[in-house]
């Protein structure tokens, strides 16, 4: 398939993802076999943004990726 077509999958899955979710989300909590205690909000997908990132909201995430590298290899 073309590159243009391969894109487009990553936000499809997204959003077959949150339907699921949302529709249904007591089939995802198999996976692991997680805490039946967590309280999870109704219907809090998130929201998507209105446009490419801010310089400062790169340098954030870019930081706290960083942050988060560090702390992994520190535990490995």
């Amino acid at each position: 398939y073309p590159m243009s077509i391969q894109a487009c999958i990553p936000s499809a899955l997204c959003l077959v993802h949150n339907v699921i979710w949302v529709h249904d989300p007591d089939d995802m909590m198999d996976y692991h076999q997680v805490d039946n205690d967590v309280v999870r909000p109704e219907h809090n997908i998130g929201k998507l943004a209105e446009g490419p990132p801010s310089d400062e909201a790169r340098t954030h995430t870019h930081k706290h990726h960083n942050t988060i590298a560090h702390q992994m290899w520190a535990d490995y």
